[in-house]
């Protein structure tokens, strides 16, 4: 597993906005809450994998 990305990380690295994040964790993106605090955690492996698979690509 690699460092667990904060949601502002992930949009960062993604170069996508926070509204595009949650909406890929409302369709089942994998998502780590580590804290008590309750704020989310992303493996950004596991980030790019869903991605990949859950892809509405047209050939």
């Amino acid at each position: 597993m690699e460092e667990m990305l904060s949601l502002s990380d992930l949009c960062k690295k993604l170069n996508i906005s926070r509204r595009h994040v949650l909406r890929m964790r409302n369709k089942g993106m994998p998502t780590y809450t580590l804290s008590e605090n309750g704020r989310p955690r992303f493996d950004y492996n596991e980030v790019r994998a869903w991605m990949r698979s859950n892809t509405n690509r047209k050939s």
